[in-house]
């Protein structure tokens, strides 16, 4: 605390931070460099032979600077190659 003028002052940090992202270890999906506090990000790939559907990004955003962090897009799915191309037929 510093004192200044006689008055205290007090400061407090917060460090707002989203929900933990969860994937399949054995599906097509990718995740890499998540973190989950404010501002930060997650970056989404899929396996060899499959789409992304989806934001390949996900960011740790704070509506209102209020506790908890929300992601700002939907976690993305992959969708198999063959499947679109025999669909199409």
């Amino acid at each position: 605390m510093d004192k200044v003028k006689g008055y205290f002052c007090h400061f407090s940090l917060s460090v707002i931070n989203c929900t933990s992202l969860t994937i399949d270890p054995i599906g097509p999906l990718r995740i890499r460099n998540c973190k989950y506090h404010y501002g930060a990000q997650c970056n989404f790939s899929c396996a060899i032979g499959y789409c992304l559907i989806g934001s390949s990004t996900v960011t740790c955003v704070a509506p209102g600077n209020q506790h908890p962090g929300v992601w700002n897009n939907r976690i993305p799915t992959c969708e198999d190659k063959l499947e679109n191309v025999t669909s199409l037929n």
